[in-house]
């Protein structure tokens, strides 16, 4: 806890700073300079956010739209000035998308690795810390807040941090890998709530959870390692995963089994490798068209 002097001298600092953010001319170099004040220290953040929001307030209802876009703006710029700091709004969830794999830090110090194609929305309040994993892969590594719990939901599933590291996987079939300590599942549709510790999966086959290999655990894991393992995988889903990283649809037409056995170690910074090979190992050809999307056939 901070001193009665130096809490003075916080909300004295965040006031300014909430009146600065709020105005349309707003420069660069103020700009870096609060993203650099308000990662010193969290309390700077907490303060920050609590005036802006009740500047925001006293605005006449034009004027606080006005002065909320320029807040919202200017946060969005803050963001991109220091790509890897996450602020901490309790009043607007925070997006997070990535088009390759790319690790965030949270508010609270967490880290978040994304997949490609992967999409979070955070939202931290005093009662918890919620990431909803709206889609794609991610995986965690929580700092410890007793007071805070760690949430990450996808759907009517909610995935709560009992120790520090895990996975979420969600394309495809959900997923949950714990690399580190344990955490609690919880299905709200099936009313199902499972611990899952350190070096275990589970899996969700439609409305049933399973646990995972050894071996599935792994494969789950390699997008982490920037790898593709396919070892006996159905076809159909091989091609998916070489969509992900391709960024375009496959569409198979080829008289063949979706079934077919697809084995294979591929870096997923080279997914065309990997298509050009499988087509190669079952003879099929590609006709790439012009909507993103490839024809093998």
């Amino acid at each position: 806890m901070n001193s009665p002097n130096k809490q003075f001298d916080i909300n004295k600092t965040a006031k300014r700073w909430a009146k600065i953010m709020v105005n349309a001319q707003v420069s660069t170099t103020e700009q870096r300079e609060l993203a650099l004040w308000l990662e010193q220290d969290k309390a700077h953040k907490q303060a920050f956010f609590q005036y802006r929001q009740q500047l925001i307030a006293k605005q006449k209802p034009y004027r606080r739209v006005v002065a909320a876009g320029f807040a919202m703006a200017a946060s969005i710029m803050l963001f991109i000035l220091m790509p890897n700091m996450v602020l901490e709004s309790p009043a607007v969830p925070l997006e997070l998308t990535s088009i390759q794999s790319k690790t965030h830090v949270l508010p609270d110090g967490s880290r978040v690795e994304l997949n490609v194609n992967s999409n979070i929305l955070v939202q931290y309040t005093s009662e918890q810390r919620l990431i909803t994993l709206t889609k794609g892969d991610a995986w965690f590594d929580v700092k410890a807040d007793k007071t805070r719990p760690f949430i990450v939901k996808h759907l009517s599933v909610e995935v709560k941090a009992l120790g520090t590291s895990f996975a979420v996987k969600t394309h495809q079939n959900l997923q949950v890998q714990v690399t580190e300590h344990s955490v609690e599942v919880k299905d709200k549709v099936t009313n199902q709530i499972r611990v899952v510790e350190q070096g275990e999966g589970i899996i969700k086959d439609h409305s049933n959870w399973r646990e995972q290999t050894a071996k599935e655990l792994n494969t789950a894991l390699a997008w982490r390692e920037q790898l593709i393992i396919f070892d006996a995988t159905p076809l159909s889903l091989a091609l998916e995963e070489i969509s992900l990283y391709l960024g375009k649809d496959i569409e198979l037409v080829a008289p063949i089994a979706h079934d077919e056995p697809v084995t294979g170690r591929f870096n997923t910074n080279n997914a065309n490798l990997a298509l050009e090979m499988i087509c190669e190992g079952m003879g099929l050809k590609q006709k790439p068209l012009l909507d993103k999307k490839i024809l093998l056939f």
